[in-house]
């Protein structure tokens, strides 16, 4: 299974690159600089993202055999309360499950969540030593 439009990404880099003749926007040096450093950051962070996933294939397989009953969407105008619902039924772990953001754009995969379970775990019994310096 691929979970990577590797197609859409060349024709992204490439246009990105060489085809902004005639449009508004223009490759400059200052935005080469910033689409080159984009590249650096984005794609090994891409590249741990779908590694994860795929080992998520091997080592949990059986994440596919199970059944959403009855999911909950919450779907509204902004300002009309949707995030304070969201809110209230996440405190109801028995009934309901919500994602945190960090999970959805730190750790998508099974394998990253336990990955980053044990790095937390290591660091408070380290005593947190990446806090402290934050906090100096």
């Amino acid at each position: 299974m691929s979970y990577c439009n590797g197609k859409a990404f060349r024709r992204f880099l490439f246009k990105s690159f060489f085809k902004n003749k005639g449009t508004h926007y223009r490759l400059t040096s200052k935005r080469l600089g910033i689409l080159l450093l984009s590249l650096v950051i984005y794609l090994p962070a891409e590249l741990i993202i779908w590694s994860g996933l795929t080992l998520d294939e091997i080592f949990y397989p059986a994440y596919r055999e199970i059944k959403v009953k009855q999911p909950v969407f919450i779907i509204g105008n902004p300002r009309s309360g949707t995030t304070f619902l969201q809110r209230l039924l996440a405190k109801d772990s028995h009934s309901f499950i919500s994602m945190r953001t960090w999970e959805i754009f730190g750790a998508p995969s099974i394998l990253m969540r336990k990955v980053f379970d044990i790095a937390a775990k290591i660091g408070r019994a380290l005593g947190v030593p990446i806090s402290k310096r934050i906090n100096r």
